[in-house]
């Protein structure tokens, strides 16, 4: 997979931007505040249809204009398209070689990323949710009925919620809670049994990764952990009952509390290193190792899926790493994943990368390409 050229328009602190980006490698060079990560973000919002900083699109128009557009031609070895977004008052909307498509979330059929960013790390020192919203995220880039699921349970959820703080003060009847048990059992059970395989899938590739940055020296483990009682060996119709089971067990408590305690929302899992957990014990080197290995693992679980490499997006990470690991990630993507890197300063990149890659400096939202010798 390869993006051709990208087309920008009041689009953050771009007014008007068309690059070609014609290489494996491409890397964009400047001072912090100047536009390299909104570039970069502008990639990753094709792939997903929402930002990897923000959760609300208005935020990324351009100061005093109405709207933006991304555009991309983008190539794979089967067939080229071009992929656009554009967001105004009247909302936003996806476009494939001109035609709007139905669903936002179609975008993941046509395009793909994953992005490694300093805020990443939030993966495993962060809460629960931010573990929760990476998986989620990544499911669902692979799976688009997962994405379906998902939407369908937090609608549920929050209907059963709202239920539950009117059962406080006896404003409904209890026999209600029955329809959204049954309905939450379903959405949730199918939602846990993807989770289970896709993040050992996840693991086993990590494990991969992991072990060759480490030189085998570590072991990475990830133990989900589920609120409900659960034997992997169970089918999704065992794990729908159990799962309703727990909610009639939970009723009372739910009731007084007036939230939902148990199901896929309140999940997490755990990262270790050498039966360590990475959050508690591990030391700033490990937490980057095992985030730069779950990272390096989601391309070859998106490889496996579309049977084909997605673009890997690096912000300002090469400086975080050192020169080992740096010098293992653009070596493990070399020719094979086109990679986009953003930095401060050139000096934290191989020399002999350098004069291999495309490079752009970028300054004030403009980007002027740098001859390299």
């Amino acid at each position: 997979m390869l993006v051709n050229n990208i087309h920008l328009e009041c689009f953050r602190n771009y007014k008007k931007l068309d690059l070609s980006l014609e290489a494996m490698l491409v890397i964009l060079v400047g001072e912090n505040a100047q536009g390299k990560t909104n570039l970069l973000e502008s990639i990753y919002y094709l792939s997903r249809g929402s930002a990897h900083r923000s959760n609300r699109d208005k935020d990324l128009i351009n100061w005093n204009e109405s709207y933006f557009k991304i555009l991309a031609h983008v190539s794979r070895e089967d067939y080229d398209y071009r992929l656009g977004f554009t967001y105004d008052e009247k909302g936003k909307k996806l476009t494939v070689n001109g035609v709007k498509r139905s669903r936002i979330g179609e975008a993941s059929d046509y395009f793909n990323t994953v992005i490694f960013a300093p805020e990443d790390l939030k993966i495993l020192k962060g809460s629960p949710s931010e573990r929760r919203n990476y998986l989620d995220s990544l499911i669902s880039q692979l799976n688009p009925q997962y994405n379906y699921y998902l939407t369908q349970y937090n609608k549920v959820l929050y209907q059963r919620n709202n239920l539950l703080k009117k059962l406080i003060y006896k404003r409904e009847s209890v026999d209600t809670l029955v329809i959204w048990d049954s309905q939450l059992s379903f959405y949730g059970s199918r939602i846990l049994v993807k989770r289970f395989d896709y993040l050992n899938r996840l693991m086993k590739n990590a494990q991969v990764m992991h072990s060759s940055i480490t030189n085998s020296r570590e072991t990475l483990d990830i133990k989900y952990n589920s609120s409900l009682t659960y034997d992997i060996s169970w089918d999704v119709n065992k794990i729908q009952q159990g799962f309703e089971e727990r909610l009639v067990g939970e009723r009372n408590n739910e009731i007084k509390r007036g939230t939902t305690l148990v199901g896929p929302h309140r999940d997490d899992f755990t990262v270790t290193v050498n039966q360590r957990e990475v959050k508690v014990y591990g030391s700033q080197g490990q937490q980057r190792t095992c985030v730069l290995s779950l990272k390096l693992a989601e391309l070859e679980m998106i490889y496996e899926e579309k049977d084909s490499y997605p673009l890997l997006l690096l912000d300002d990470v090469m400086s975080e790493l050192d020169e080992s690991r740096r010098n293992f990630l653009l070596k493990l993507t070399k020719g094979k994943v086109q990679t986009i890197i953003t930095t401060t300063d050139l000096n934290a990149l191989p020399q002999s990368s350098l004069k291999e890659a495309l490079i752009y400096i970028i300054k004030s939202g403009s980007a002027k390409q740098l001859n390299f010798s």
